[in-house]
């Protein structure tokens, strides 16, 4: 028998002021209590606030009070650092690359290149023109392929769309944990933004980046135009720095292009 119950608070206290474990009755609509469980709840606390909770559930009926079944759960609110890729709009993956990691737009998807991973739009269809490859227009699937690298086994459409706008929310509330509370901030860079290498033993290096290649590229709605500058040329090493086991959090503002890079 499992018994668990999913009445836990973020308090980590189930409404009370005291610690787990907390002693519940399980009731049987027909026959009353026939059983407790206890719960045991643990987080994980970084910055200040509470990233994810640990609930252990473990219950016997008072029937047979030796045995006892125990059931684990972790609860986590979804990060978009789970995407390798994610985007407001329409995107074209040429033939030819290979994507690492799961994608998603809000948009339709043409996917021609290689990838390892969940492919999904936001759109059930769209339509496909010029500025996609696709001449005549045509309506096809929230994720369009034509090519044998594209895995239509990992196509998912339509799922549900990234609230950019509340990602928004989530990036300011960052930045102020970053500041004040033992992260790591850096303001305007006065230049292309920054880029950070993870060394894997706890500490990074940051650059700036000095110089970057521009990319043209073409859209229906504004035809030619510069596009992404996701190419260094040159960059100058500012430092290497200790993650603070405590708050893991770098908040990096990039204003040339208005955005903040975590």
């Amino acid at each position: 028998m499992v018994l668990i119950s999913l009445s836990w608070r973020c308090d980590n206290q189930t409404g009370t002021t005291t610690p787990s474990p907390y002693i519940h009755p399980y009731k049987d609509p027909e026959g009353g209590n026939i059983g407790e469980f206890a719960l045991t709840i643990a987080s994980s606390t970084y910055c200040g606030s509470i990233s994810s909770i640990d609930v252990t559930s473990t219950g016997h009926t008072y029937q047979n009070p030796d045995a006892k079944s125990t059931v684990h759960a972790k609860y986590t609110r979804p990060t978009v650092a789970e995407y390798s890729f994610i985007t407001n709009a329409g995107v074209w993956y040429g033939a030819g690359g290979t994507v690492i990691g799961p994608l998603h737009s809000n948009q339709g998807i043409r996917m021609e290149a290689a990838h390892n991973s969940v492919v999904g739009s936001g759109q059930a269809s769209w339509t496909c023109d010029s500025s996609y490859g696709c001449s005549p227009s045509q309506v096809v699937d929230g994720v369009y392929t034509t090519s044998g690298q594209a895995n239509p086994g990992l196509f998912s459409f339509p799922v549900s769309p990234i609230d950019f706008a509340g990602i928004t929310l989530d990036l300011s509330t960052m930045k102020s944990l970053a500041q004040n509370n033992g992260g790591r901030y850096y303001g305007p860079s006065g230049a292309y933004g920054y880029s950070v290498v993870f060394n894997g033993n706890s500490t990074a290096r940051v650059y700036r980046v000095t110089n970057t290649y521009n990319y043209t590229s073409y859209s229906s709605a504004e035809g030619w135009h510069s596009g992404e500058r996701n190419a260094i040329t040159a960059s100058v090493l500012l430092g290497t720095i200790t993650i603070n086991n405590n708050c893991p959090l770098l908040c990096i503002l990039r204003t040339r292009f208005g955005s903040v890079v975590l």
